[in-house]
């Protein structure tokens, strides 16, 4: 291990070198509970095998870790990364195509909209991920690939969508809600910050065959406004503004929530 870190440069050191373990520790339960081991913010690491990480390098490659070997293949370089203006990037389980995100806007703490675009490796052909109806790339709330081949679901306005072959460009609807305080596939605010700590609400099988994804219905919840500050540099922003959120509270009107499986 000693001599495949010494022929590595040094931007991909930070990871091979915590695969040096002479030891096994015991983990504790509230080490687990407290977040002493959450992976840190600045790297993007992907599992995509039991041995395998995606990881985009410090200089802006995208590449492939084998942790058993220290061996690290590009799949994209850093200049077309820098072209498509990416900013995190995911194989697709038959590790044919990639899945670019760029132009990320944060929402709440987990939340965020941004542009995807597929990148197909055989044909370096690049298509904007958006729903059949749209004609300009939008910002979607989520995308992610599934465990088989290189389907895909993601999450606009709401509304859930599925692609099972992005080759064939064929986009399926799941869900077709046109209230905005309905929420498919994508936590409300209250999950969002108080249950999930994430915005996803969908999960795969493991063969990829189904999808559940939770449903939230925010209709007959009341809003709950607070100060919002924005940014001192930005002039557009100094002043206080009031933003509302749908916030239920004890004893009075919650959502309705269900859950929902796809087949």
């Amino acid at each position: 291990m000693d001599s495949l870190l010494h022929r590595m440069n040094k931007s991909d050191r930070f990871v091979a070198d915590k695969l040096k373990f002479d030891y096994k520790e015991k983990l504790k339960l509230k080490e687990l509970l407290n977040g002493a081991y959450t992976i840190q913010p600045t790297f993007n690491g992907t599992w995509i095998s039991d041995n395998e990480i995606t990881y985009i390098r410090e200089n802006g490659d995208f590449v492939i870790l084998d942790v058993l070997t220290a061996n690290i293949t590009v799949i994209i370089y850093a200049h077309l990364m820098k072209q498509h203006e990416v900013v995190r990037a995911t194989l697709s389980s038959n590790r044919q195509v990639v899945l670019f995100s760029s132009q990320i806007k944060n929402i709440f703490r987990h939340s965020t909209l941004a542009r995807y675009r597929l990148y197909h490796l055989s044909t370096n052909r690049v298509i904007d991920l958006r729903p059949n109806e749209v004609t300009t790339n939008v910002h979607l709330q989520i995308a992610q690939w599934g465990p088989r081949d290189a389907q895909l679901v993601f999450v606009y306005r709401n509304n859930l969508y599925y692609m099972p072959e992005p080759e064939l460009g064929r986009i399926v609807q799941l869900t077709n809600e046109t209230n905005r305080y309905v929420y498919s596939a994508i936590a409300d605010w209250i999950y969002e910050e108080e249950i999930l700590a994430s915005e996803k609400a969908f999960w795969w099988s493991k063969d990829g065959t189904r999808i559940a994804y939770a449903q939230f219905n925010d209709t007959l919840v009341e809003f709950q406004e607070f100060p919002w500050y924005g940014d001192s540099i930005n002039h557009d922003t100094q002043y206080l503004d009031q933003v509302k959120i749908k916030y239920p509270k004890v004893s009075q009107k919650h959502k309705a929530h269900r859950s929902i499986v796809v087949n």
